[in-house]
């Protein structure tokens, strides 16, 4: 299946959530060459190095970029860590591109999906190639049934590096 061409709002990848009075570590490590991926987008392992994970990744997932790539083969890049930490993402329909959110949405185990533009998003309508489960809304959205909800969710542990 293609992805959605462009998202047609909330378009800005998964970002961190912290709570009050804490904070994300940023780690670091070295970009594959060829990278092109945008703030926001999930990287994985690849022989020592960073690259973008792409849709429906499954595996070696390590972390979310908190930069751009450079285009710089093994320059160095931020990221947060996948492990223990919270992501905030648009959840859409690959195929609709007008998922409008539901309580039975939380706590499913979705796919990442990336569209044209290099955003990264939650595919609602792929339940099979999951990475990420959601584990919260807000209750207006899902009282309203708002259309390309940010929502917030984890990584899946057996699709992260250390455990694949």
């Amino acid at each position: 299946p293609m992805a959605v061409s462009t998202l047609l709002s909330n378009a800005f990848g998964f970002h961190p959530i912290n709570g009050p009075g804490l904070s994300i570590p940023l780690m670091e490590g070295y970009e594959k060459a060829s990278q092109t991926f945008k703030d926001g987008a999930i990287l994985k392992r690849d022989t020592g190095t960073l690259a973008v994970a792409g849709a429906d990744n499954t595996a070696d997932i390590v972390g979310v970029a908190a930069a751009p790539a450079s285009g710089t083969t093994n320059d160095r890049r931020q990221y947060v860590l996948a492990a223990g930490n919270i992501f905030e993402a648009t959840l859409e329909d690959q195929s609709n591109e007008a998922h409008a959110l539901v309580i039975a949405n939380l706590y499913t185990d979705y796919a990442a999906q990336v569209d044209s533009s290099g955003n990264y998003y939650i595919d609602e309508n792929d339940t099979t190639n999951t990475c990420v489960m959601i584990v919260g809304a807000n209750k207006s959205d899902i009282d309203n049934a708002t259309v390309r909800a940010r929502v917030l969710c984890v990584f899946l542990a057996d699709t992260l590096a250390q455990q694949t």
